[in-house]
């Protein structure tokens, strides 16, 4: 994959800031199942790794399949 680059607006950074302080983030499952069935053709597993000075946690999911807080740090984390 290409190297990309952004900046999140205000407001997504604090809200980013907000999940990671929270500790029903780092409790939330380690992995995320489909909804059954196979995968949407083309899907990406993805791996996110989460280092703060406090906390640590990592979660793998096929694209498209995170939930709860996983899924907003997702959405906010790569760009669209």
């Amino acid at each position: 994959m290409d190297k990309r680059e952004w900046v999140l607006g205000a407001e997504a950074a604090k809200r980013l800031d907000r999940i990671l302080d929270d500790s029903c983030f780092y409790a939330e499952p380690r992995t995320f199942d489909g909804e059954g069935g196979p995968p949407n053709r083309g899907a990406m597993f993805v791996q996110l790794d989460v280092i703060t000075p406090a906390k640590q946690r990592s979660v793998g999911y096929l694209g498209g399949y995170a939930r709860g807080l996983t899924a907003e740090v997702d959405r906010l984390a790569r760009p669209q």
